[in-house]
């Protein structure tokens, strides 16, 4: 992997800089630093080695990005010189809370930043939640990892919920995010900025919905909600088609436990496989309105 050093010696917008300093502020799928340069602060994302498993083009990730910072909904970037690091605006404010998310005026003010993504047109990026499963599944099995019991049982779903998925399609041809958790929005003032673009691509509005609901751990009156203000009125189809993706959010939850598992070395005493068995007890239990807690 690349060091910040490396980085920093290598790019042209630090060539000049008197004073430079970093420090690590996040390390999960990927190594997240926050740089002052001469006194303005940056972000530097290192890709970890998740993106090897998914298989996704990272120049199509940042022509989204620069999209959505556009419209200011996404930080700017400054410089992806290749497909290594991302250097990208920091945004100062606070991550949206579990209580704020509860709150009526965020879950509007949350819709409307989603709503903004799924405006972002002419990428050809699939990024389906069926794609990031198969991928996190064909990386666990290289890791000769043993899913918990019930695992391979709840993929017996798939094609009942993938068959209405395709019949779906004014729903499932937008780009979306596909990581709309809690730690992913910063409030800055009055905007929501959303970070972490990696999973994004062609998928299902309801998934980014789901994956809202399903940080918030929303009851069905809070859904209801959430989706009388994205489309402006509740039908007895959406309730469906949210269901169906909050139960694919739950099997990628426990997919990317258990590839993370693998990366760790294959422990399961790790936090991560460990999580991905609690995982996989909700799924077991359908319980559409409880994650795990994992960080993606």
């Amino acid at each position: 992997m690349i060091t910040v050093q490396e980085i920093i010696d290598k790019e042209k917008m630090f060539s000049s800089t008197e004073k430079i300093n970093h420090e690590l502020i996040s390390q999960s799928s990927n190594s997240i630093y926050k740089i002052n340069a001469d006194g303005t602060d940056y972000i530097l994302r290192i890709d970890g080695e998740q993106k090897n498993y998914l298989g996704l083009d990272r120049t199509l990730e940042v022509s989204a990005m620069k999209q959505a910072a556009d419209i200011g909904l996404s930080p700017k970037i400054f410089s992806s010189g290749d497909e290594r690091y991302i250097i990208m605006e920091y945004i100062s404010g606070g991550y949206i809370g579990r209580e704020q998310m509860l709150e009526r005026g965020y879950i509007i003010k949350m819709v409307d930043a989603m709503k903004k993504a799924h405006q972002i047109t002419g990428i050809d990026r699939e990024c389906s939640p069926f794609y990031m499963l198969d991928k996190y599944i064909a990386g666990i099995q290289s890791f000769n990892v043993i899913p918990p019991d019930g695992f391979y049982e709840s993929l017996k779903k798939l094609p009942e919920i993938e068959k209405r998925y395709s019949q779906s399609q004014a729903y499932t041809k937008k780009y979306c995010h596909n990581d709309f958790f809690t730690f992913n929005m910063i409030e800055q003032g009055e905007r929501i900025v959303v970070i972490d673009w990696e999973l994004s691509g062609m998928s299902s509005i309801f998934f980014d919905l789901s994956t809202l609901s399903f940080s918030a751990m929303y009851n069905d009156e809070q859904d209801k909600f959430m989706i009388e203000n994205y489309f402006g009125n509740y039908e007895g189809e959406y309730k469906i088609l949210l269901d169906d993706m909050k139960y694919m959010n739950m099997l990628r939850d426990a997919g990317w436990l258990l590839l993370h598992a693998g990366l760790g070395n294959n422990n399961h005493d790790s936090y991560c496989y460990q999580a991905a068995k609690k995982a996989v007890e909700n799924i077991k239990r359908n319980h559409l309105h409880f994650r795990c807690g994992c960080a993606l």
